[in-house]
C-alpha cells in the first residue's frame, strides 16, 4: 500500500475496514446489501416511522470504495512500473538523436510521461469510485457536523425542534466548522482534514476539467487523502455517537 501514514496506523485501518465488511470479499457486498434490504423491509412493516440510518449504510459503501481505490491504485502503479522501463526508454531515445541526452533532463521528461500514463489509467479505471467516495464522504461529514453542532452547542430545551434544525441547515458548512473549532468541540487537525475532503469534492463535482483531467495533486495523494477522509469521519462519528465510524 502506497501511503505516507505510519505503517502501523495503515495496518490498523485495514483491519478495521476488513472487520467492517466481515468475511465477504472486498469487491462483493452481497451479504451487507441483503442485510440492509432485510432491515428496511422489517422496519417498513413493524415501525414505518423508524428512520433508516443513512450514515450507517454509507460507511459500508465508503469502506468498500476505500479498499477498491487502494487496491486498484496500487495495481496501476505496479502496471506502470512493469510496462515502462526507464533504461530501455533512455537507450531508445539516444538511438534516435545525434548525441546523448542529459540523464537528469531525461529523468524529468520520463517522470512527467509516467505521471501522465498513471493519470490516464486512473481516469479510465477509478474515476467513478473517486467521485462517489468524495460525494458520500462530504454528505457524511455535513450530517455529522450538524449533529455535533446541535448536541454540543444547542440548549437541550431547543435541541431536536424543527426550528433549530432549520436554522442549522441554513448555516453553511464552513460556518458550522468555524463555530465547532472556536468552541473547542473539534480540533483544527480534524477541521483541516474535513476541508480537504470538501475542497476535492467541490472541484470534482463543479469543475469539469478537474473531474476529467484529475490534476497531479489529486493523483499523487489519492491514497493518503482517502485515509485522511475516513480518519476525519471516524473522529466526528466518535464525538457524536460514541463509537468510531470504522467500528463494526
Amino acid at each position: 500500500m502506497n501511503s505516507d501514514y505510519p505503517e502501523e496506523i495503515v495496518d490498523e485501518l485495514d483491519e478495521k475496514l476488513k472487520g467492517l465488511i466481515g468475511e465477504a470479499d472486498s469487491g462483493s457486498f452481497t451479504n451487507i446489501e441483503t442485510q440492509i434490504l432485510e432491515e428496511r423491509a422489517v422496519r417498513s412493516t413493524t415501525d414505518p416511522q423508524s428512520p433508516i440510518d443513512a450514515i450507517g449504510i454509507a460507511r459500508f459503501q465508503l469502506a468498500r470504495l476505500r479498499l477498491d481505490i487502494h487496491e486498484e491504485y496500487d495495481e496501476i502503479l505496479k502496471s506502470v512500473r512493469d510496462d515502462v522501463d526507464r533504461d530501455e526508454q533512455y537507450e531508445n531515445l539516444n538511438k534516435r538523436v545525434d548525441e546523448e541526452i542529459d540523464p537528469e533532463e531525461f529523468d524529468r521528461i520520463f517522470e512527467d510521461a509516467k505521471d501522465e500514463v498513471i493519470r490516464v489509467r486512473i481516469r479510465i479505471r477509478l474515476l467513478d469510485e473517486i467521485l462517489l467516495f468524495y460525494v458520500l464522504s462530504t454528505g457524511v461529514i455535513e450530517k455529522l457536523t450538524s449533529e455535533l453542532f446541535e448536541e454540543e452547542l444547542i440548549n437541550e430545551e431547543y435541541a431536536g425542534t424543527n426550528k433549530t434544525e432549520g436554522l442549522i441547515k441554513k448555516m453553511t458548512q464552513k460556518q458550522r466548522e468555524e463555530l465547532l473549532l472556536r468552541t473547542g468541540k473539534v480540533e483544527k487537525e480534524t477541521i483541516d482534514k474535513i476541508r480537504r475532503v470538501i475542497s476535492i469534492r467541490n472541484e470534482l463535482v463543479h469543475d469539469i476539467e478537474s473531474q476529467q483531467l484529475l490534476d497531479s495533486d489529486h493523483i499523487s495523494n489519492i491514497d493518503n487523502d482517502v485515509d485522511r477522509a475516513l480518519n476525519a469521519m471516524n473522529t466526528l462519528h466518535k464525538e457524536v455517537r460514541g463509537i468510531g465510524f470504522l467500528e463494526p
